[in-house]
């Protein structure tokens, strides 16, 4: 089992059915932004928060 990063932001997701271009665009903006964040815990919590933004968009998802 190889360590490495998976690779979650590598190029653009394509929308499930139902959830807007527009919400999947700002949602890979706020995953590029938490990655440019300087402090490693404030790193963290920007990446919990863009998973937790993600999780609100799947289950508003029909």
């Amino acid at each position: 089992l190889g360590g490495g990063p998976v690779g979650l932001a590598e190029g653009p997701a394509r929308a499930a059915p139902g959830i807007p271009e527009k919400k999947i665009a700002a949602l890979q903006k706020e995953l590029a932004e938490a990655g440019a964040v300087s402090s490693s815990i404030r790193k963290r919590r920007a990446y919990k928060n863009v998973v937790r933004d993600g999780e609100d968009l799947l289950e508003d998802s029909p």
